[in-house]
């Protein structure tokens, strides 16, 4: 069975080559990365930017106050024409289209959200943003999927006023998450209000469902930048799914140095719940994570038999969670609760080799 554990190692690292044995902590301050201007097609909003990605929210967002270098994985951004809920264009951020219909689901919600956040009072719409503090969002994602649609303004009344206006007239469906500001050297005092959709910011379709508004002092008055955003998730293959007529399930509990290894076949019932819940699992978007630092060795490895051959299933418990089915070619998953339901179908304490 030790090698399937070093066959799962390899199948980890030959998936994402780029990271480390051991996480990268959180960058130190507030950094962004933006896509070169070159790359995106003009429109009244072009703003994409660069962050890392989510836990529930492992939160994806992060200020764009002064800039930093962060590795992307993923495919080059471009650019495709959205329109928005008033029938003019806008930019739409992102990668190749998928086969299915996860992109347009994505630009359904962003439009959606785009219409919910509220307007300032006397607000006039601009094409172009004024300043460079609005050429892209307060906040942004850190992946090659991201969705972006967004509106300008400019607006009587000073940043505090319109931020505290803001934060009291959100929509129904819609609830303030964070309210933030910076302030650096000469630049003007920028503001950035997130709202989130009440009934949901992911769905297997996309993740990260939010809205930015950004406010800076200019002329006399302010203007704003709102944004919607969302990231599609990647088509599962078909080589993903486990079968229906799984009979049994090798089970590897490895906690490195931590605690025993535990080796355990399941059947029937058992095996198959494992697999359903496997089969749910949604992808995971492509681009920069921040986690917590991994655990050297702490893996399950989950070897699926049918009819066919068998399926080897290696999730990372430690760090940036993820399972793997199958090859590497395959895109990563998150790790939903799969650790957690292997650990009670073995009858082990939830936080065994922690």
């Amino acid at each position: 069975m030790s090698t399937s554990i070093d066959t799962a190692r390899r199948l980890l690292r030959e998936a994402d080559p780029l990271t480390p044995d051991v996480e990268q902590p959180l960058l130190a301050g507030r950094k962004s990365l933006s896509v070169p201007s070159e790359m995106i097609t003009p429109g009244p909003v072009a703003g994409l930017s660069a962050r890392g990605l989510p836990s529930r929210r492992r939160r994806w967002l992060l200020p764009v106050a002064a800039a930093a270098a962060v590795v992307v994985v993923g495919s080059v951004a471009a650019v495709v024409d959205g329109r928005r809920h008033d029938g003019r264009p806008t930019a739409v951020a992102t990668t190749q289209r998928p086969a299915a219909s996860h992109h347009d689901q994505a630009v359904r919600a962003v439009t959606d959200l785009l219409a919910l956040l509220p307007v300032l009072p006397g607000a006039v719409p601009i094409d172009q943003p004024p300043v460079a503090a609005l050429d892209q969002p307060f906040e942004s994602a850190g992946t090659q999927n991201l969705v972006d649609q967004g509106r300008l303004w400019t607006a009587p009344g000073t940043v505090a006023q319109a931020t505290a206006y803001l934060k009291a007239h959100a929509r129904p469906r819609l609830v303030v998450s964070t309210v933030e500001s910076s302030h650096g050297g000469n630049a003007p005092a920028v503001s950035g209000v997130t709202f989130d959709p009440v009934d949901g910011y992911s769905s297997d379709a996309y993740s990260g469902l939010t809205g930015i508004v950004t406010v800076v002092a200019y002329r006399g008055g302010v203007a704003v930048r709102a944004d919607a955003q969302a990231a599609w998730l990647p088509e599962r293959a078909a080589a993903e799914q486990i079968p229906a007529d799984v009979t049994a399930v090798d089970v590897v509990v490895d906690r490195g140095t931590r605690a025993a290894t535990v080796r355990r076949t399941l059947t029937g019932d058992a095996a198959r719940s494992l697999a359903r819940l496997v089969n749910a699992l949604p992808t995971q978007p492509p681009g920069t994570r921040f986690c917590e630092a991994e655990v050297a060795g702490f893996i399950d490895v989950l070897t699926f038999r049918g009819s066919g051959s068998p399926i080897v299933v290696t999730a990372q418990v430690s760090g940036c969670a993820s399972v793997q089915v199958g090859g590497a070619g395959n895109p990563p998953l998150e790790a939903g609760g799969l650790d957690a339901a292997v650990l009670r179908a073995l009858g082990l304490p939830a936080n065994y080799g922690r």
